[in-house]
């Protein structure tokens, strides 16, 4: 059901007892050459090394998402490794780098189009450099900069593996979260990370709320998150304070 096809594909496989290799495999994702590598041993309890290197055109790796409402356009220059077991994919470690040019997720939670994707990711034993990433939805607009460990542990439940370490700042000049957040009800999920980071908007809108000149200092731990410091303008005033929000139970 993809909307791009991929065509021209090559490659050999190489089977010895537990074990399946694939060291030359070719093929082209829309216009694009890609090549990519795999080892897989230990079958009841998967073992697996892969590599890609290419530029993807996502459209054609939509499907493999599991959304079947998902609709995923724009390029990622990819250069990527990794190795680890299957069964643990939070604790799969990643070397190399992706480049992400005007990319868009478009799907039914989300109430906006995010679209306008652009940043560089650098990935290194068990870390990852979000560099300059940008993003829209909306009249809303999005910059972060980020440092996470373990990024694969952070959309795990918490509890379940241990916590990606994250630090982040986060920039917009206007943000509505009614154009960013999902909808379909339930109460507020917070990502499974340990660390911090820093939140500066310009003017946020949150249904009535709609305030200016908003900073706020923020740490997270699995199911919490605490603000040390918090400081906005609106209404005729001006607020300071901190806050704390466990959404453990």
């Amino acid at each position: 059901a993809a909307p791009v096809g991929v065509d021209a594909l090559n490659f050999t496989a190489d089977f010895a007892p537990d074990s399946l290799g694939i060291g030359d495999l070719a093929c082209r994702v829309g216009p694009q050459p890609v090549r990519a590598q795999l080892a897989v041993t230990r079958f009841a309890d998967p073992y697996v090394r892969f590599a890609v290197q290419g530029n993807l055109d996502l459209a054609a790796i939509a499907p493999m998402l599991g959304q079947k409402d998902m609709k995923l356009a724009g390029h990622a220059a990819v250069n990527v490794r990794g190795h680890g077991r299957a069964k643990d994919a939070s604790a799969m470690a990643l070397d190399g780098t992706a480049q992400l040019d005007n990319v868009s997720v478009e799907t039914k939670p989300l109430p906006k189009k995010l679209e306008a994707i652009n940043g560089g990711l650098a990935f290194s034993a068990d870390k990852v450099a979000i560099k300059d990433l940008s993003l829209k939805a909306g009249q809303s607009s999005v910059a972060l900069s980020a440092s996470v460990t373990r990024p694969l542990a952070v959309m795990a439940m918490p509890g379940s593996v241990p916590p990606a370490g994250v630090q982040f700042s986060l920039a917009s000049p206007y943000l509505d979260l009614a154009e960013i957040m999902p909808g379909g009800g339930g109460g507020p999920v917070l990502p499974n990370a340990k660390g911090g980071g820093t939140v500066r908007i310009a003017r946020l809108k949150n249904e009535k709320l709609d305030v200016k000149n908003v900073s706020a200092d923020l740490a997270l731990e699995p199911g919490i998150m605490s603000v040390p410091a918090f400081g906005l303008d609106g209404y005729g005033g001006a607020i300071r304070g901190n806050a704390r929000f466990d959404l453990r139970d």
